[in-house]
């Protein structure tokens, strides 16, 4: 409601939204039932008639984004099912593939980007153990024909062989010749594409006989139906010479024989391709003639039930299957190359009740000059054939959107009889190009959803150059107004939408490229008249010159009501919570603070609520934690700011040591890792006391340095203050002193040992007492250059040199060490928090104080770390997540690992190491 009175009615967000109608062959229906069939994958003439949709990232009604066709010149060849030859990619991005006259396997190396002949040497022959028998040197098969290839997840390479028929295995690990597994040749077999298992064995396609064959993980044959009997087993070749039946094996089950029965039978005109789900789910890509088709298989039996959503309006020549994120229910995203090869669809994969269906996707993946060899499914996107290279599919940013749509709000109810509508107001970005026509019939009888009556033409909306009317609103956050695209607050005056009911029609248009996109509508009424309130009724007698003088005054209205009404609403920049991000700083100037141009507007938002705490605490501790948080915590909220045990426990990542806790123990024991002194060696006898006197004194320095017992006229005389002249037996004192008094002698404070003791005694005539002496003034006394006579002489001497002095030294110093998030930080990132921290350190520290700026994660050091808190248990510089996979032709030998996970533990794999 605005400082008029005024209200309006709203439509905003996708429950709003979906209440709009659009035309379909059933009638006005709601956009959400639309948008409901489109969900569940219908595609009928329904959901074709919804020509809008809802952006639920963007908050926003557009028009409905198409599939993007790319048309082939008449002069390119379409691809067909003999170029296809097969190939695939381990996960280090090497792609295998079968060369041109399918007579040998060639690899494309990731690391040289380099195609070249793949063919393992053989292993030389192992050296018989003794016996009658031995290995015999037998050449390897050479086929005529190769056909289908896959990398499987334990890094075997599979390959399909035509002649002869079978597979040939490389163990892409141990290196070596391949395996051969030959079919029967009684047994039809001709192997034209194959898929991994998710377990680690393979699915091979037979397009000619229409059948696929199972391995498992050991490449051992697997039944498509368990409910199936297993085939029949030969008679063994060795047996009991009476006649006898020989006992089956106990440790092992007999193995299935290579019979028709033990393939999938597919019910499938032409198949052309196979990829396998997460769930070990079959999908087989039957090309048809005119249209093609996915079929799922699992367990033997065929379950995607005659799906229509998996019915493809074009013939389809390969496809590949990307893996999502892990949902079961939303494994991921199939792309099928079609048969003109220029394009590839995209669909997402959606599975309910184990049954799969296809989502059409509006996402662009063209494929230019595709040789049709093969889709493949690369470590971290699919790749296709591009000559003799291989390059990555990737979506390319191509709009497409329709060109028309029409759509009619609920009927709107003002309430009021004989309602004048005020204004309409659209959140909305109408780029060039595309428009938005708005159309209006009012009634004051609702008999049926849709009003009777003649829809009447508004104008056209114009976008404001003030931005939205509701004061201090930000409808579209912090995108600013901009006229060359369109995007801001749109209006227009209502101008014969009189009646107590509105309906309101928006024509939308686009011109393919772009599309006008609508986030909420807003519909003013009842109008404020200026001239029924401050004119006199002689403007009104006419209706012709008073609906003119109405809509005339309507606009000023409109500019002035805006004003009134963000002057009554000024309270809102006075609140923390609801003040513009424009005017925060306008409010920081009310409490005499400067903002930090590097804090986001929480941060601002969270230090102007809390104002008054950080002046309460500052120049303490606590408040410099609690501004160094707030500029370096991404997780900092009001719960530190409030002080409690949880509070400071959490404002310990930052630590400050302070250098008058330094006189009695190492910096590293308050958490300063960067202290430079360094372990100590500490005497087990304590430190000299005024109480042992002059001749305790002399008696330690004489068993500690001199390494014998002091003599009586030594232990009479005083302990020098200075070290002897020799350089060995100076550094034998420095070293005795300060290990017995703690400290070394300064002999240069002459002026603060006067002034200390003109505070202790006052007068010279109490300090003249107590050292029995006759001192004319304080400024007489001299600062001793050897241990004073026991007394009140030495304990004031002990005081000054012990306390007074390792004050002075260490007060009002600090250091501040911040947590730093990733020890590889560079070097410029280090200096800009540095320099961050100085300057708010400066700003709320005490002015008499000085203090450094540091990062507590530098020089670790033995037995000055604090477990969990300085250190992480980890493996050092080999963690996985610092060491790369070895790629060949990028890595260096012992600097990377060889990537995935391990093989399966078998005795006659041996797995290269570096």
């Amino acid at each position: 409601m605005d400082v008029n009175g005024a209200r309006f009615a709203l439509l905003l967000g996708e429950p709003d939204w979906g209440r709009c109608l659009f035309a379909s062959a059933e009638g006005w229906q709601p956009l959400a039932a639309g948008w409901a069939a489109i969900a569940a994958a219908r595609d009928d003439e329904f959901t074709r008639a919804v020509a809008v949709t809802f952006d639920a990232d963007r908050q926003d009604l557009a028009l409905r984004e198409e599939i993007s066709v790319f048309r082939a010149p008449p002069a390119d060849r379409a691809v067909t099912p003999d170029d296809r030859r097969g190939a695939a990619a381990d996960r280090n991005g090497n792609v295998y593939l079968v060369d041109a006259a399918r007579a040998g396997i060639q690899v494309l190396s990731s690391g040289s980007g380099k195609l070249s002949a793949f063919g393992p040497s053989p292993l030389a022959p192992r050296p018989a153990a003794g016996g009658d028998f031995a290995p015999a040197a037998a050449a390897a098969p050479a086929p005529a024909a190769f056909a289908g290839a896959a990398v499987t997840s334990d890094d075997y390479l599979v390959v399909g062989s035509v002649v002869p028929a079978g597979l040939q295995v490389f163990d892409l690990v141990a290196g070596g010749p391949p395996a051969v597994l030959d079919w029967p040749p009684a047994l039809p077999f001709v192997p034209f594409d194959i898929a991994t298992r998710p377990d680690g064995g393979v699915w091979v396609l037979d397009r000619v006989n229409r059948r696929c064959w199972e391995l498992d993980r050991r490449f051992a044959l697997c039944m498509p139906d368990p409910a199936s009997p297993p085939p029949a087993m030969s008679a063994p070749d060795f047996g009991p010479a009476d006649g006898s039946s020989s006992p089956a094996p106990a440790a092992s089950a007999p193995p299935l024989a290579l019979t028709a029965v033990a393939a999938l039978a597919l019910d499938a005109a032409d198949p052309v391709a196979v990829e396998t789900l997460p769930d070990n789910t079959l999908l087989v890509l039957d090309r048809g003639s005119g249209t093609s088709r996915v079929q799922a298989y699992r367990g033997g039996r065929r379950v995607d039930g005659d799906d229509p959503s998996l019915k493809l309006d074009f013939v389809a020549h390969d496809f590949v299957f990307v893996a999502g994120s892990g949902d079961a229910a939303h494994p991921g995203r199939l792309l099928v190359a079609d048969s003109q090869g220029n394009q590839a669809f995209a669909f997402d994969l959606l599975v309910a009740g184990g049954a799969p269906r296809l989502v059409p996707s509006a996402d662009f993946y063209p494929l230019r000059r595709f040789g049709g060899k093969a889709l493949v499914a690369g470590p971290d996107r699919p790749w296709y054939d591009f000559g003799e290279r291989w390059v990555p599919l990737v979506a390319q940013q191509r709009a497409n959107y329709a060109t028309a749509a029409e759509i009619v709000s609920p009927v709107f109810d003002s309430a009021l009889p004989q309602t004048t509508w005020h204004r309409l107001l659209l959140d909305a970005c109408i780029p060039p190009g595309t428009s938005v026509q708005v159309w209006t019939r009012a009634a004051e009888e609702r008999d049926s959803p849709l009003l009777g009556g003649d829809w009447n033409a508004e104008p056209a909306p114009y976008l404001r150059a003030s931005g939205p009317e509701i004061a201090w609103s930000r409808p579209w956050g912090d995108v600013a107004l901009d006229r060359s695209t369109g995007n801001g607050s749109w209006e227009l005056l209502f101008q014969r939408a009189r009646g107590r009911y509105l309906q309101i029609r928006l024509v939308l248009g686009g011109n393919r490229r772009a599309t006008p996109r609508l986030r909420a509508l807003r519909a003013w009424f009842p109008r404020f008249s200026y001239a029924e309130r401050f004119l006199p009724a002689v403007y009104r007698e006419e209706p012709v010159s008073a609906s003119f003088v109405e809509r005339l005054l309507a606009n000023f209205e409109g500019t002035l009501t805006e004003l009134e009404g963000r002057i009554a609403n000024v309270q809102a920049l006075f609140d923390v919570r609801s003040v513009p991000p424009e005017t925060i700083g306008w409010l920081a100037d009310w409490f005499a603070i400067a903002l930090d141009p590097a804090w986001d507007e929480r941060r601002q938002r969270l230090f102007l609520r809390h104002t008054s705490d950080f002046f309460r605490w500052r120049g303490t501790l606590r408040a410099l934690k609690m501004a160094l948080h707030l500029a370096f915590d991404p997780q900092f909220d009001e719960q530190a700011l409030v002080p409690s045990a949880a509070a400071d426990e959490r404002l310990q990542d930052i630590r400050i040591v302070e250098r008058y806790l330094l006189r009695r123990a190492p910096a590293a024991t308050f958490g300063d890792a960067q202290d430079t002194e360094g372990l100590r060696v500490v005497g087990a006898g304590g430190r000299w006391t005024p109480a042992e006197g002059n001749a305790g004194l002399v008696r330690r320095y004489a068993q500690a340095v001199l390494g014998r017992d002091a003599s009586a006229a030594e232990e009479a005389s005083a302990f020098a203050l200075t070290p002897p002249a020799d350089s060995a037996a100076a550094a034998a004192w420095t070293g005795f002193v300060q290990q017995a008094l703690g400290f070394v002698p300064d002999l240069t404070q002459t002026a603060r040992w006067q002034a200390f003791l003109q505070r202790r005694y006052l007068r010279v005539s109490a300090l003249n007492a107590a050292y029995a002496a006759a001192f004319g003034a304080f400024a007489e006394i001299a600062l001793p250059a050897s241990l004073p006579p026991d007394g009140a002489a030495q304990l004031d001497w002990y005081d000054f040199q012990a306390r007074v002095l390792a004050m002075l030294a260490t007060a009002h110093r600090f250091r501040v060490l911040l947590p730093s998030p990733d020890i590889n930080l560079g070097v410029a990132e280090a200096s800009k928090r540095k320099d961050l921290a100085t300057r708010i350190v400066k700003l709320e520290k005490p002015a008499h104080t000085s203090f450094d700026v540091g990062f507590y994660w530098a020089m670790f050091r033995i037995d000055e770390a604090r477990l969990g808190l300085d250190t992480l248990l980890d493996v050092g510089s080999r963690a996985p997540q610092l060491v790369p996979d070895a790629v060949l032709g990028r890595s260096y030998v012992g600097e990377s690992f060889l990537g995935g996970p391990p093989p399966p533990p078998t005795p006659d794999r041996v797995r290269l190491a570096c």
